[in-house]
């Protein structure tokens, strides 16, 4: 279900966000889920989105338009 596990994004783009709380294994290999650290850019109808995870803390920045 979406509260443990869903895929975010398309063909140029794709994030795999998981709820660590309620899935700590991935299926059928039982590999122990982590959080790994990011910076992306996103731009999106005339509006460009810092967005970063460090350390378990996600900061959005928006600007433009």
């Amino acid at each position: 279900s979406f509260e443990r596990f869903c895929a975010v994004g398309d063909e140029h783009g794709l994030f795999i966000c998981i709820n660590k709380e309620q899935k700590d294994v991935w299926f059928p290999i039982n590999d122990k889920v982590f959080s790994s650290s990011f910076r992306v850019q996103i731009t999106e109808q005339g509006f460009n989105y810092d967005v970063e995870f460090i350390n378990e803390e996600l900061k959005v920045k928006r600007s433009g338009a």
